[in-house]
C-alpha cells in the first residue's frame, strides 16, 4: 500500500513539474493534503466571510486618540473595529484577537497586528478565546495606525495546526468614523 501511495505522489510530482511547476509548488500541494491555499477571499465591511473554521465579520470601524488609559503616539491613531465570529468547525477552536492584522496600504510594511497587551477594555474582543460549533466570540479589535492612511483592511490568514497556511480572507472596513 504504501509503495503504491508514493508511486502515486511521485507520478503526480513529475506530471507537475514538467507542466512547469516549481519544486516548492509541488511541495506545497503536497503538505496541503486536500486543504485549499493560497487564495484570498474579500468582503466589505458588515459582511460575512467563511474560513475553514468560523464565519467572520467586521463592521462599524472608527479612528481615535485614545481608548481607556491607551493613547496613540503622535502621528499615530486608533482603529477600532467590532469583529464578531462563528465557529463552523467540529472541534473547540482558538480564535482571538492577536489572528487579526490590519492593512493600511500597498506596501510590504504597511501593515500591523492588533494592540493586544495595552488595550483591555471591557468591549475589546477576547485576547485569547476558544469556541465551539456554532458559539459566537464577539468585541472590538484595536490596532495602532499611521494618522494619515486612508484605507483599512482586516486580514485573517489560516494556519492550521500544523503550520500549512491555508487562504486569506480580507475585509474593507471602508471610511472609518473619526471618534
Amino acid at each position: 500500500m504504501k509503495t503504491k501511495l508514493f508511486a502515486t505522489a511521485a507520478v503526480c510530482a513529475v506530471v507537475m513539474l514538467s507542466a512547469g511547476c516549481s519544486a516548492e509548488d509541488v511541495s506545497t500541494a503536497l503538505q496541503a493534503d486536500g486543504r485549499e491555499y493560497g487564495k484570498t477571499y474579500s468582503a466589505s465591511a458588515g459582511e460575512y466571510l467563511e474560513t475553514s473554521f468560523f464565519k467572520f465579520k467586521a463592521e462599524d470601524a472608527f479612528l481615535t486618540e485614545r481608548v481607556g488609559e491607551f493613547y496613540a503616539d503622535e502621528g499615530w491613531l486608533i482603529l477600532g473595529a467590532d469583529v464578531t465570529c462563528t465557529s463552523t468547525f467540529v472541534d473547540d477552536i482558538p480564535v482571538g484577537a492577536y489572528d487579526f492584522d490590519i492593512r493600511y496600504g500597498e506596501g510590504e510594511t504597511d501593515w500591523d497586528y492588533a494592540v493586544i497587551d495595552e488595550v483591555l477594555s471591557g468591549d475589546a474582543y477576547p485576547l485569547d478565546t476558544t469556541i465551539s460549533n456554532g458559539e459566537t466570540a464577539e468585541g472590538i479589535v484595536y490596532f495602532v495606525v499611521p494618522e494619515d492612511a486612508d484605507k483599512f483592511v482586516l486580514e485573517y490568514l489560516e494556519v492550521y495546526d500544523d503550520n500549512f497556511e491555508g487562504n486569506v480572507y480580507s475585509i474593507d472596513l471602508g471610511t472609518p468614523v473619526k471618534k
